[in-house]
């Protein structure tokens, strides 16, 4: 098993047959923290997915969503596949920014697709460009600002990547409007809410007042569909968006605290160490010694 791990994005793992069978019976695949894609590259797989089961022959893939259940059940003796996971902090900005929450419900509903001989090829060429870019960025010597730009280059290729997953999936299964529960669409409106706020409005009151919802029954609609409660999501975020920012930026504690919308650095060094265990500048410097 191939794991190609490219920090706070994404990662890259190559499996076969022999990989699975070493592991425990339903290994599962994804987290609540997750978006990913499973693509059998040859002979097939049974996938548990929510408590549905979906067998993936050659060239099928199947898209996740965070708080989903992934789950491999069984797989052929010549099975060999490729599971690409995206952190949420990176993976769903990207795609909240081409569509819509009916097609993020629509990926939820049917997740599977086949890939036709050309899109297939396509896809695996991709994949192998960025494998080949994160192995060389792990070769390289840490470089500033060269290392930076490297760092750069394998978010960007990744992005392209995601785009041509998608671009693969609504060709093969066009968006069609499908029937979507109103507590879906709430969590739905919620995660999009999330990346466009997090930064300034931390309160749960907040984004329940935007969909004209009680509190407390939010927090109760989004605790069914994702198993973590509106205020986890928000937290979330908010700690995923200070660790990059002190790991590979250079601005200043204070600087963090302010773009973060917290009233002061003293305040905002209690709410990270509340969550993570490290003041602010413990956890700089412990990324820096890494």
């Amino acid at each position: 098993m191939n794991v190609y791990n490219l920090q706070s994005s994404f990662k890259i793992v190559e499996f076969n047959a022999l990989d699975l069978q070493k592991l425990k019976p339903g290994k599962i695949m994804s987290t609540f923290n997750s978006c990913g894609l499973v693509l059998c590259k040859k002979g097939a797989v049974t996938i548990d997915f929510d408590d549905k089961q979906y067998v993936l022959n050659e060239k099928d893939f199947l898209i996740y969503m965070p708080s989903s259940s992934v789950r491999i059940i069984g797989q052929d003796n010549d099975f060999e596949g490729v599971n690409i996971e995206g952190y949420i902090e990176y993976t769903l900005p990207l795609i909240n920014k081409i569509i819509s929450t009916d097609c993020l419900s629509c990926i939820r509903q049917f997740p599977q697709a086949s890939l036709s001989d050309e899109q297939c090829l396509m896809l695996i060429e991709r994949i192998n460009y960025l494998i080949s870019n994160i192995l060389k960025l792990k070769q390289q010597p840490t470089t500033d600002p060269c290392d930076i730009l490297r760092d750069e280059l394998a978010r960007t290729l990744a992005q392209e990547l995601v785009y041509e997953i998608l671009l693969a999936y609504f060709t093969n299964r066009p968006a069609t409007e499908i029937q979507q529960t109103k507590d879906e669409k709430v969590f739905q409106n919620f995660i999009i809410s999330i990346y466009n706020n997090y930064r300034k409005e931390r309160d749960v009151a907040f984004y329940a007042k935007e969909q004209n919802i009680n509190p407390r029954y939010f927090s109760t609609v989004i605790k069914k569909n994702s198993g973590q409660n509106a205020r986890s999501w928000i937290t979330r975020m908010v700690i995923a968006d200070a660790k990059q920012k002190l790991s590979r930026s250079n601005m200043s504690i204070k600087e963090i605290a302010f773009m973060l919308n917290f009233p002061s650095q003293t305040f905002f060094g209690k709410y990270f160490k509340l969550y993570t265990g490290f003041s602010p500048r413990e956890f700089r410097n412990q990324k820096k010694q890494a």
